[in-house]
């Protein structure tokens, strides 16, 4: 029989109190985490053919519960199974993606269907070791990616469910459950499967390079910037970037460290000059959008240097380095808009 698991995140409501009350004189077994306890082994059967997590902050009811478990089943210890949600006019789904598409879906996405999820017992032994200290949500989510990562597909119940605008809330991951479950998958998944369509076998380092500075940006994005700056670093062991020091300029200016920015983003700027021209020692070449916006931002920023205002500085150098790549514009970054977050 699947054991079930009510993971509370916060005070209860009237919702949750019935349905616990209903759901242990259904499922005498029953687990239920009190908000502040960690999901850990101590308290969940990992011997168990099948667990069923369900988030008490979705505020589904006991019979909406009971409908999920009784139209979902795993065969395969390395299945989960989910159901659809609806929040008019939304409805809340996961579509069927390939690992490839896991990183844009995560960037793009943050209402997830983890409401409540069923899972075999590998998956649940797999995820619980590297989700410590993370929300529920993230937990749930994470047993969708550790599915992905295996190349199994989602098994989705018949069951729509309709949730009202809190049972919305806490399927959208935030932030921070983002990054966790960012890092999460890159714990599960090479970073080649991750990035297929990079050219692997003729550039081998750049395309590590490459890939390690879009996850700094999403983690930049997030507002993780120790671990951006985990991945600018291992880029850096793999190549030498213009784009990896314009991201360690964002994310000293963010960090409040100006003149580390100023100094960032001004050798940013020397090297993509240096990178301006095609090259067989690269794929990835940069051409400014407009030279002369380039030349106006680099040369008023160098006046703000001289009227050591350094922070209007910086805002200059960012907008010629944004000139210059639009891998900035394509991930949403913009200084000013996170030295005002």
């Amino acid at each position: 029989m699947a054991q079930l698991i009510y993971v509370c995140d916060g005070d209860m409501g009237e919702v949750q109190a019935s349905a616990i009350k209903q759901l242990e004189s259904r499922y005498p077994a029953m687990v239920m985490i009190e908000a502040g306890s960690p999901i850990s082994s101590d308290l969940i059967d990992l011997s168990a053919a099948e667990t069923i997590l369900v988030q008490a902050a979705a505020n589904l009811s006991a019979s909406q519960i009971d409908h999920f478990i009784k139209s979902t089943t795993v065969v395969s210890p390395s299945e989960v199974a989910v159901a659809d949600y609806i929040a008019a006019p939304l409805c809340i789904t996961f579509p069927d993606l390939e690992v490839s598409d896991l990183v844009t879906w995560m960037s793009s996405q943050t209402a997830w269907p983890i409401g409540a999820v069923r899972c075999g017992s590998e998956v649940i032994k797999a995820v619980l070791p590297l989700v410590e200290g993370c929300s529920s949500r993230a937990i749930l989510a994470a047993t969708i990616v550790h599915t992905i990562a295996n190349h199994h597909e989602l098994i989705r119940s018949e069951a729509q469910i309709e949730i009202d605008s809190a049972g919305q809330k806490a399927l959208s991951l935030n932030s921070k459950d983002l990054s966790q479950l960012l890092r999460f998958t890159l714990e599960n998944i090479n970073i080649e499967e991750l990035f297929p369509t990079h050219p692997w076998e003729k550039f081998t380092e750049e395309s590590a390079a490459a890939c390690y500075h879009t996850l700094a940006a999403l983690f930049f994005k997030l507002e993780d910037t120790q671990t951006a700056a985990e991945c600018i670093q291992f880029s850096e062991g793999l190549e030498d970037s213009p784009r990896a020091l314009a991201l360690k300029g964002l994310i000293a200016y963010q960090q409040g460290e100006t003149l580390a920015a100023v100094a960032n983003m001004v050798s940013s700027l020397q090297e993509y000059e240096r990178r301006k021209k095609q090259s067989s020692e690269h794929y990835i070449s940069f051409a400014p959008k407009n030279l002369e916006v380039v030349n106006e931002n680099l040369q008023s920023g160098l006046s703000a240097l001289n009227k050591r205002d350094n922070n209007l500085a910086v805002g200059h150098f960012a907008k010629a380095v944004f000139e210059f790549d639009n891998f900035f514009e394509q991930y949403g970054i913009s200084l000013a808009e996170r030295a005002n977050s």
